[in-house]
């Protein structure tokens, strides 16, 4: 017997054993870059969601804030002028953007504004709601809560 080389069967053995590490090698790379790929969107609607808190707090603060007016406007989910000591702004916001003066945030693919609110509680708290949602997280909102002290005299 000659056993100077592989038989037919060593030889599909081999290729069947090295497509199955293959195989799983391929399956393991997908499933990182899912998770690394969901991670990065998650990571990216906290950086927003910090960025719009800032912007809209770098504008009106508890000092600077004399009075708001609901506008109505089937466009817009909400629709608020603020009234500021120095100057005015507008606050509106859709379903895929939110605009705040000059700042325009527009929102992302699976990522949209659900059911923002603005309310005024005792007369001189006023709580902005703005819940941002994204259909990989959905028990997670991404938007901004802010409250703020004014005093209409």
């Amino acid at each position: 017997m000659n056993n100077k080389g592989l038989t037919l069967v060593e030889l599909i053995t081999t290729f069947a054993l090295t497509s199955v590490i293959v195989v799983l090698l391929i399956n393991i790379v997908v499933v990182i870059k899912n998770v690394y790929s969901k991670s990065d969107i998650k990571t990216e609607l906290y950086i927003n969601q910090s960025n719009l808190s800032n912007v809209l707090n770098s504008k009106i603060n508890d000092n600077n804030l004399v009075s708001y007016e609901i506008i109505e406007d089937v466009n817009y989910l909400l629709c608020v002028d603020f009234n500021l000591k120095e100057e005015e702004i507008r606050l509106s916001v859709t379903e895929k953007e939110i605009k705040f003066g000059d700042y325009v945030y527009k929102l992302k693919d699976k990522t949209k504004v659900d059911n923002p609110s603005l309310n005024n509680t005792d007369n001189d708290i006023l709580v902005v709601k703005i819940p941002i949602k994204n259909e990989l997280y959905p028990d997670i909102d991404f938007g901004v809560n802010l409250v703020y002290l004014y005093n209409i005299s």
